[in-house]
């Protein structure tokens, strides 16, 4: 934690930011951290070193399509999932980049949650 906050420290002091690093009273599980950040209108955080968002208002009434594609990374890495995304509706994307990224799973992919 120590090192942690001295990297975070540092990144504020020359970005030139006013932010500070503060450990939580107690662990918080990955699911009530992404609820909490869905509920505060999505937010990204880190499980176990993988980038993650947390988003709001998926449907559970319906199963949901989730199209993927898979990559061969070639020899020691081999086949992984490369694209995904969560299709929630067949409207215009609203987010201005058409995207919000929630994971990388191998080197040149990343994982996607379609926004409608």
């Amino acid at each position: 934690m120590a090192e942690l906050t001295t990297m975070f420290d540092e990144h504020c002091r020359t970005a030139g930011l006013d932010a500070r690093l503060a450990a939580l009273p107690e662990r918080e599980p990955h699911a009530r951290r992404a609820r909490r950040a869905a509920a505060e209108g999505g937010g990204g955080f880190l499980v176990f070193g993988v980038p993650v968002v947390a988003v709001g208002g998926v449907p559970a009434d319906r199963h949901l399509p989730v199209p993927a594609s898979r990559v061969d990374h070639g020899e020691g890495l081999g086949p992984r999932w490369c694209e995904m995304s969560v299709r929630m509706g067949e409207a215009e994307t609203q987010s201005p980049c058409g995207w919000v990224m929630s994971a990388s799973t191998g080197p040149g992919c990343s994982s996607a949650i379609w926004m409608p």
